[in-house]
């Protein structure tokens, strides 16, 4: 394939204008895809109904499986690295990652709705997102829509700064044969194994996904921090026999043992679906080492069944049903091994196990309404019965002396059982339903009004509004909405897990607003996208020791930059190059934090800001295509330096800048394609910071934590990984 000689001689200025965010298209190009073409793409998460990518009341990205494959995803969190107005914070433990999403730090909750087809996956006792963002299998997954504001309106509780909604290949494309499956191995012990399978018989079709997964969490990074180090891990002082004891302690080693599968069955409007989803993790890098070893176990698992009914009523109304009964279990499998002063006694330790089982039955019903090309009706109702634990069901061993401890006589305690006391469970309903409807008054303008009213037995009722209105002429796409959502505190806020006496039971669900409006410019072989956002938040909540508090209200203001831009060089197919910057204008409030340590308002200082959050964040990529299919991709992050929150004596987290590149070669051989592919992440091996969860208040100074949580979670190094994988 040949280029005009112009642009031969200007496509490296082309690629630096590409990666800062600059238009610039060649003469005379190979017919590559259209840029525009995309904004045609049907959309289902901002609605809950089908309709145009430039319609959609709401910023929206989309990931397909080839973003995955040419960016060398091998779990579906690291999509979170890549995506404007997010800043995860991982500690690879029980907790695997929190993210904050434009602004908003919570813990242990996710500030955004996780769906997999159409369905929930927040966890039922925290609203975190970590077992499903750590084990789904991503060779199941057609592509992700990422839409961007509160989505209450139309999804009710969690779905508070915006949803993420996994849509798999057996929800899209039922009636198509397809296998494919990688095999990955890599630094860290990563030994990973990601399959699909899907039959082609339209009477009834099946499908099947898996993903087995073991790896270690990088002892050498850990070493950067001084409560992740081995020298606290395996010093007798603290831990005694436990400091030796393989399983037990003695050293930073944290496994990942991931495993989980999807198994669907559909026969014309009928859909039967079940799924498990097992992450047993160490602890990571989330607690002190003088305060708790890693070296342990927690076992989650998330079960769901579920029944779909789909079907058109009339060639303008369709109607879907679905029954789900999910459980979402700390398997009693799971230990802890911790250890502290004992006045009087001096330094003693323990072995705790631990289990918990939280259920659910969820009843929805959604329909839409087109009688025309320019009104479409769509609403619902929903129903669920939660049945929830209070507190861990928990079992000690004796704290014990840590010059006494010995493995080998060591009392270790039993497995706990499932208590159903009142103390112990407690029982919720949620009843919501929604309408919305979007007109165009005019060609190429659309308006959005939409609103939801839910029902909690516990909270009583939460009203939720949606406004948009879009506009495209030519190139231009103008998008302007507002949003209100809610989050009901989550039960392991409310009940501490320990105890079941309640961090404050009388806690309300925490409010926001959102105001967007956003401009995007597309051409053949170029996209650009300006976002400017505004958040404000009230009765945030956080837990700290002994409580809770209230930080009051949060206002946060937002700019997002996306670029987009195609080319082909000569002898390569095309060229994709990418960016996006944020930057965040306006952070304050009346937050407060604690102290004392304690719940109560008396000694709360006042801190007007919203805490580890950065000002400005860079990403960007560039891909190579050649014309069978091969890819090499170089990805970029660069996250402004972050003041932490007022009980993290660190005070402040460098900046940090990482390389990723990924390489994938193809080769077709019949109707299978083969390839290979390399990813070398943390490519210079920086030394990379993420500030702590929760009050993240152990510290940075030798010699005693002055907290449990880590001030500082260390990233990953280097690592270099291989798959070896086939598509047909």
């Amino acid at each position: 394939m040949t280029t005009a000689g112009p642009f031969r001689r200007s496509w490296p200025l082309g690629l630096a204008s590409a990666v800062l965010g600059l238009p610039l298209w060649a003469q005379e190009e190979p017919a590559i895809p259209d840029l525009r073409t995309l904004l045609n793409t049907s959309v289902v998460t901002a609605s809950r109904v089908s309709e145009p990518l430039r319609e959609a009341p709401a910023t929206i990205l989309i990931l397909t499986q080839e973003d995955f494959e040419s960016r060398g995803y091998t779990t579906l969190s690291e999509i979170l690295d890549d995506l404007p107005g997010m800043q995860p914070a991982r500690a690879f433990g029980d907790y695997p990652f929190q993210n904050y999403m434009r602004g908003f730090r919570a813990f242990p909750s996710d500030p955004f709705l996780l769906l997999v087809d159409g369905q929930s996956m927040n966890w039922l006792g925290s609203y975190s997102t970590g077992v499903p963002f750590t084990v789904l299998p991503l060779r199941a997954i057609e592509r992700v829509e990422i839409v961007y504001g509160p989505a209450s309106a139309v999804y009710g509780n969690a779905a508070f700064m915006g949803v993420i909604h996994v849509i798999t290949q057996a929800r899209s494309k039922r009636d198509r044969a397809q296998s494919s499956a990688t095999l990955t191995g890599g630094s860290r012990g990563l030994a990973l194994a990601d399959a699909y399978t899907a039959s082609g018989q339209e009477a009834v079709a099946w499908s099947f996904a898996t993903r087995l997964e073991r790896s270690q969490v990088d002892p050498r990074t850990a070493q950067a921090y001084e409560f992740t180090r081995d020298a606290y891990y395996s010093n007798p002082s603290l831990w005694g026999g436990f400091a030796s004891g393989d399983g037990l302690g003695g050293r930073h080693r944290s496994l990942n043992d991931n495993r989980g599968f999807d198994l669907r069955l559909q026969s014309g409007a009928v859909e039967l679906g079940f799924q498990s989803l097992r992450s047993r993790t160490g602890y990571g890098n989330e607690y002190a080492a003088d305060k708790a070893q890693n070296d342990a176990i927690w076992d989650l698992e998330q079960r769901n069944l579920f029944l779909r009914f789909h079907q058109a009523l009339a060639p303008s109304l369709r109607l879907e049903t679905q029954i789900r009964t999910r459980d979402d279990i700390l398997q009693p499998e799971s230990y802890f091994v911790d250890g502290f002063d004992l006045p009087g006694t001096g330094r003693v330790a323990a072995v705790s196990r631990y289990h918990v089982r939280n259920s659910a039955l969820e009843i929805q019903s959604s329909m839409d309404y087109r009688p025309d090309g320019r009104l479409t009706v769509n609403g619902g109702i929903s129903y669920v019965r939660k049945d929830l634990q209070r507190l861990f069901a928990v079992t000690y061993g004796p704290y014990l002396p840590v010059g006494s401890i010995d493995p080998a006589t060591y009392p270790f305690p039993p497995a706990p059982s499932l208590g159903d006391s009142p103390i112990a469970r407690t029982q919720t309903e949620d009843r919501g339903i929604f309408a919305q409807a979007s007109w165009a008054p005019a060609e190429g303008h659309r308006v959005v009004l939409g609103g939801r009213w839910d029902w909690n037995s516990r909270y009583r009722d939460a009203r939720t509004l949606r406004l948009g209105y879009t506009a495209h002429q030519g190139d231009w796409t103008l998008k302007g909405f507002f949003g209100q959502s809610y989050q009901e505190p989550s039960p392991r806020v409310l009940y501490l897990g320990w105890s079941g006496g309640g961090f404050d039971p009388t806690l309300k669900p925490e409010r926001s607003w959102t105001a967007e409006a956003s401009l995007g410019w597309t051409r053949a072989r170029g996209a650009l996208l300006a976002s400017l956002w505004q958040v404000r938040n009230r009765d945030i909540f956080v837990p700290i020791p002994g409580g809770a508090v209230n930080l009051g209200e949060s206002r946060l203001r937002g700019l997002d930059l996306h670029a987009e831009a195609r080319f082909a060089p000569e002898r390569i197919l095309q060229v994709k190059a990418w960016a996006y910057a944020s930057f965040l204008l306006q952070n304050e409030g009346d937050n407060r934090l604690p102290a004392s340590g304690t719940p109560s308002m008396e000694g709360l200082t006042p801190d007007h800001r919203v805490g580890d959050l950065a000002k400005q964040q860079y990403w960007a990529g560039l891909t190579a295509e050649t014309f069978r299919g091969s890819t090499l991709t170089l990805l970029a992050r660069h996250r402004g330096s972050r003041d932490t929150v007022a009980t993290n004596p660190a005070g402040r987290v460098p900046s940090a800048t990482t390389l990723d590149l990924v390489g994938r070669w193809r080769q077709p051989l019949g109707l299978t394609d083969f390839f290979l592919g390399f990813r070398v992440t943390n490519l210079l091996d920086r030394t990379v910071f993420h500030p702590g969860y929760s009050q993240a208040d152990a510290g940075v100074a030798p010699g005693t934590s002055t907290g449990y949580y880590s001030s500082l979670l260390a990233q990953p190094g280097r690592a270099i990984e291989v798959t070896l994988g086939f598509t047909r």
